[in-house]
């Protein structure tokens, strides 16, 4: 998806178009990589689950995806609003 851009309702396939996307997040503290190249796409009504042990990466994740802390490469994450307005960060 281009940055700035917002498709009009017409465009938006409600049960393809993503509601969050993510491509390529990465994500280092300290020099140490926590996060590298995760893709992530979630659509209207599906069910997903993020399990991994203790220091995988899981609650980074979740806190990048809350915009609590930024990814340090990939484009930024996408979130589809009502369908037709989006936001990044």
């Amino acid at each position: 998806m281009i940055s700035g851009y917002s498709p009009s309702a017409s465009e938006i396939d409600p049960l393809n178009t993503p509601m969050i996307t993510a491509q390529a997040v990465r994500k280092l503290f300290s020099g140490i990589t926590v996060l590298e190249n995760i893709d992530l796409e979630v659509r209207a009504g599906e069910v997903h689950t993020l399990m991994g042990e203790n220091g995988a990466g899981k609650s980074t994740l979740m806190k990048i995806l809350g915009g609590v802390l930024q990814p340090d490469a990939g484009p930024p994450v996408t979130f589809m609003i009502d369908n037709i307005d989006q936001f990044h960060f």
